[in-house]
């Protein structure tokens, strides 16, 4: 009896062990299919597929059934191509990188996918400026805040050298205190060694300098009720001020992003480079790598004593497209890129990429690390005193179209077509207000 009950136990338990087993590999085939590869497509151009990589392995760690593809182009290739994907209903990616510059245009168009609910748990973590362009009206958010651009003076210490002036940052820095110092200092080193001050090219030019000049004083296009102000005694003030170096021969005429362009920073055909945080990254990966060592970074100079030393330029976002087939995968990328701490301080790190993170602007082991490619300089303290102090600006979704018609007018300025500055910027708004319908 006992042996009958002990074989009808036996065939229970292997009757158990086998549903056990085919249970099991039931579930392991349901879970392989739900975890299937998600291959997400990423259009950005080059310096942001840099960063991207920089902490893509982390990423993968996270989650490795999410695999990213870039599409990796030219700024303006990416918005030309976005605005012709969003009309023709396809052929967007999954995620697109976006300037703040153009991000208002892509909002209004309606073609970037509604992420509010996701984005407000990180709304007070993020740089609050950076949320302008990425809402409607209707304050949704569109795009999450990725990188900033605070702007400073990147100068190369040996053509100061070379002209008799002191290199040292906190000397330079003396030497720069206002716009009208930078001036006499661009007379000496161009007396004294040929170079030009910067670089500005007086045609094919998106003259962001200017609006650089513009945004340090609370200027712009429009002011915060969208009324057209490019025209006010600011606006006309720093188009002047631009004037003089074109007339007297102090600025190299080279178009931006270019072979002259390149070669004038890396040969020290120019002192200085007027621009955001982020130009760190492309000086020491590839516009002027071997250059270690011969550059420093000051505030910028103020208009006047007791002025703000700062301004922007630029600064980025990662948006989800409508079409995106896969918004959740999508979400969690632009989430870890954007909010994680470790991956924002690693961008910083290697490509001069700025947190818009504010959690990250206080890790001492990143700004107190004295940096070999700039002599050796704590630079990144300068971009976090710049950060502080950034001006009101709004890009709006005109901003294209705006830049495009300064683009005209200085041009002719620059040339000695339009005599005056405040001529050229009286016929700006002039057009500006009447393609836009704004006042």
């Amino acid at each position: 009896m006992m042996e009958g009950k002990s074989m009808k136990n036996s065939k229970k338990m292997l009757k158990l062990v086998v549903i056990f087993v085919v249970g099991l590999f039931m579930l392991i085939s349901i879970n392989s299919v739900f975890a299937k590869e998600i291959t997400l497509t990423v259009r950005c151009w080059e310096y942001q597929q840099k960063c991207i990589n920089a902490c893509l392995d982390k990423f993968y760690e996270l989650y490795p059934e999410i695999k990213i593809e870039f599409e990796v182009m030219g700024p303006a290739e990416v918005y030309e191509k976005l605005l012709l994907d969003i009309s023709a209903g396809e052929g967007a990616p999954d995620v697109t990188g976006c300037e703040n510059s153009h991000l208002a245009q892509f909002v209004a168009l309606g073609g970037l996918y509604d992420i509010t609910e996701k984005a407000l748990p990180y709304y007070i973590k993020m740089e609050r400026a950076k949320w302008i362009d990425a809402m409607d009206k209707e304050k949704r958010i569109y795009a999450m805040p990725w990188d900033s651009g605070p702007v400073a003076i990147w100068y190369r210490r040996d053509v100061f050298e070379k002209a008799g002036l002191a290199s040292d940052p906190e000397s330079v820095a003396k030497l720069l205190d206002t716009w009208d110092d930078f001036y006499e200092v661009a007379k000496i080193i161009k007396e004294k060694t040929g170079s030009y001050m910067f670089a500005q090219a007086k045609a094919n030019n998106d003259f962001r300098i200017y609006e650089i000049l513009l945004w340090q004083q609370g200027a712009g296009y429009v002011d915060k009720e969208g009324k057209v102000v490019i025209d006010s005694p600011k606006a006309v003030g720093a188009l002047k001020y631009l004037g003089k170096f074109w007339k007297e021969d102090l600025i190299q005429d080279a178009v931006s992003w270019t072979a002259g362009w390149y070669a004038g920073m890396d040969e020290g055909k120019v002192a200085t480079i007027i621009e955001g945080v982020w130009m760190g990254g492309f000086l020491s990966s590839w516009i002027t790598p071997g250059s270690s060592g011969k550059w420093g970074v000051v505030p910028l100079p103020v208009w006047e004593k007791g002025g703000v030393r700062s301004s922007n330029d630029g600064g980025s976002t990662l948006a989800i497209t409508k079409q995106c087939e896969n918004k959740e995968a999508a979400w969690k990328f632009i989430e870890y890129i954007t909010t994680n701490r470790d991956a924002q301080l690693t961008m910083w790190k290697e490509m001069d990429s700025f947190p818009s993170l504010l959690e990250c602007y206080t890790e001492s082991s990143i700004v107190e690390e004295e940096v070999a490619f700039f002599g050796g300089q704590k630079h990144r303290k300068v971009f976090i005193e710049a950060a502080k102090r950034i001006p009101w600006w709004n890009y709006t979704k005109d901003y294209a179209e705006m830049n495009s018609i300064l683009q005209t007018y200085v041009t002719a300025y620059a040339r000695g077509d339009i005599k005056s500055a405040q001529e050229a910027l009286t016929q700006i708004a002039e057009e500006i207000r009447l393609r836009t319908g704004r006042k």
